[in-house]
Parts: structure tokens; sequence; C-alpha cells
């Protein structure tokens, strides 16, 4: 195959195709060695980050996760608000759905967490063991080891 390649007025030049691929052999072939390197390095960086980045065990990454029904005399749900405190930071709110039901979940800052509400709590049952309510009757303290409760029960005063 060959090509035509204008010049000046004056001059026609003919090139054929080998022609281009030997002039331009000298600017690719370090253009595909520098493209292998990246892609390489690329896939090296993303296989890393696979098998050293989705490890969950590791305490850094523990989550707390809570769900329940809470249920009152003359409650108006919109009102409650529920909180997840760890380390005495909120971590999570939310409100529950007009049948009293909740799912919250957030990282946790220290080995336990707590519950908290805006109302005072009455009572509440739980199957794990360990749960105690706080003095001001608004928390539920869960204690270090439990990651993921469900309250059966939640009883709030008015």
């Amino acid at each position: 195959m060959e090509l035509l390649i204008k010049g000046t007025k004056r001059n026609k030049t003919y090139f054929t195709l080998r022609t281009f691929e030997i002039i331009f052999e000298g600017f690719l072939l370090p253009l595909k060695k520098k493209l292998m390197k990246i892609l390489l390095v690329i896939l090296a960086f993303f296989s890393l980050s696979v098998f050293v980045g989705c490890r969950s065990e590791n305490r850094d990454h523990a989550r707390a996760y809570v769900e329940g029904t809470i249920t009152g005399n003359q409650l108006i749900l919109d009102e409650i608000t529920i909180h997840l405190s760890s380390d005495g930071k909120n971590i999570a709110e939310t409100i529950s759905n007009s049948s009293g039901e909740f799912v919250l979940s957030g990282p946790l800052l220290s080995d336990s967490f707590s519950l908290v509400f805006n109302k005072k709590i009455k009572s509440f049952s739980t199957l794990k063991k360990g749960c105690t309510l706080s003095a001001d009757a608004k928390q539920i303290q869960i204690p270090a080891g439990i990651t993921y409760i469900t309250f059966n029960e939640i009883i709030l005063e008015k």
C-alpha cells in the first residue's frame, strides 16, 4: 500500500506503510513500555487494596447494629429520637416508623455503646445479657463484646 504525502507544491513524495512503521517505531516502542509499566502498577495497587483493605475483624472497623420496637401509652412516635452513642459521641440517629420499629447502625468508637432516647424508659426486653438502664432512665447501656442486638420491646414513659 502506498500513501501520497504532499510536501511543497513542486514535490510529491511517496511513502509506503512500512516507511511509516520504521519512522514511528522509535516513538511508539518507549511509549508502549511506559504504558505497560503504568498498567502493572495500577494492577498491583488494585490487587493489594482488595487483599488488605477488606478485613473486617479489626477492632478499628467494628460497627454497632441495633433494632427494636418502642411502645408506650399515648406516645407520638415522630417526636421520639433514638441515638446510638459510643465513647460519648453520637454515631447514629433515627426515629421509629409508624409501628414503633427502628434500626440503627454506626461505627463503634469504644468497646461498649448506648442506645439513647429523648424520653424516659420504663422497661426493655432483649435476649442479650448484661444490658443496663442508666441512672436518668434515658439510656440502655450495651456491654463490650455485643455489636448486634435486638430489643423485643422498649416501653417508654409519656
